[in-house]
C-alpha cells in the first residue's frame, strides 16, 4: 500500500531530526531509533519504487474497464448504428468505409458471392455494385441478443431501386449477423444475406 506524499515527507523529516539529535547526543538508544527510522524509510522507498509500475498498470487497467463499461441498452444502440452505417456506406458507394465495419477476419456472405476481411469485402462490393441504378437499403425489425463482447442480430432488409418508371422494390430478406466488440467498438464478425423475395437487383453480377 503506497504512502501519501505528505505523510512520507513528514516521516523523512522526523527521521532526519532523530538522526541529527543522535549525532549531538550519541546515546545508544538515540542511535538505534535513528537507524531504525532511516532503514524503514529506505525500505518503504525501495518497495514503492519497485511496485509502482505494477500498481500503475493495475489501476490504469481498472480505470479503463470502468470507463469502457456500457449498459446493454448502450450496446444495442451501438449495434443498431453499425447496422445503419452499413446501409449508408453501401448506398453512397463508400466501400472502404463499409469494409472497416467488419472485424479483420469478418465474413460477408450472400447467395451470389462471399468475402473475408475488410479489403476483400470492399473489393467484392466494388465489383458487384454499380453506380447506376441508384439504390437504397433499409434495415428494420432488428432483434439483438448480447453475450458479453459477442452479439447476434436478426434484421429485415428491403432494397429499392431507381428506374425509368420510378421507384421499384428490388429485394427483401433477413440480415443474420454475428458481432464482436473490439477496442474501437462493435464490428461485424459475420453478416449473411438471406434472400426471401427477389426481383431485379441491378447488380453487375446476375443473380
Amino acid at each position: 500500500m503506497a504512502l501519501r506524499a505528505d505523510i512520507y515527507a513528514a516521516a523523512v523529516m522526523a527521521g532526519a531530526v532523530v538522526m541529527v539529535r543522535s549525532l549531538r547526543t550519541p546515546t545508544p538508544l538515540a542511535a538505534m531509533i535513528g537507524g531504525v527510522v532511516c532503514f524503514g524509510l529506505c525500505a518503504v522507498s525501495v518497495w514503492q519504487h519497485r511496485s509502482l509500475p505494477h500498481a500503475t498498470r493495475f489501476w490504469s487497467a481498472a480505470n479503463h474497464r470502468e470507463v469502457s463499461m456500457s449498459t446493454p441498452s448502450d450496446d444495442k444502440d451501438a449495434i443498431r448504428e453499425l447496422l445503419y452505417r452499413y446501409c449508408f456506406f453501401m448506398d453512397r458507394h463508400l466501400f472502404a468505409d463499409l469494409g472497416e465495419l467488419f472485424a479483420p477476419d469478418g465474413e460477408w456472405i450472400a447467395p451470389y458471392d462471399r468475402a473475408v476481411g475488410p479489403l476483400a469485402i470492399e473489393t467484392v462490393m466494388r465489383r458487384n455494385v454499380p453506380v447506376s441504378p441508384k439504390r437504397m437499403h433499409l434495415t428494420m425489425n432488428s432483434v439483438i441478443s448480447l453475450d458479453d463482447d459477442r452479439a447476434e442480430a436478426q434484421s429485415n432488409y428491403l432494397v429499392v431501386l431507381e428506374s425509368s418508371g420510378g421507384l421499384i422494390p428490388s429485394i427483401c430478406g433477413i440480415y443474420s449477423d454475428v458481432l464482436a466488440r473490439q477496442l474501437d467498438g462493435w464490428h461485424f464478425r459475420r453478416r449473411e444475406l438471406i434472400h426471401h423475395i427477389k426481383g431485379e437487383m441491378g447488380l453487375n453480377k446476375k443473380v
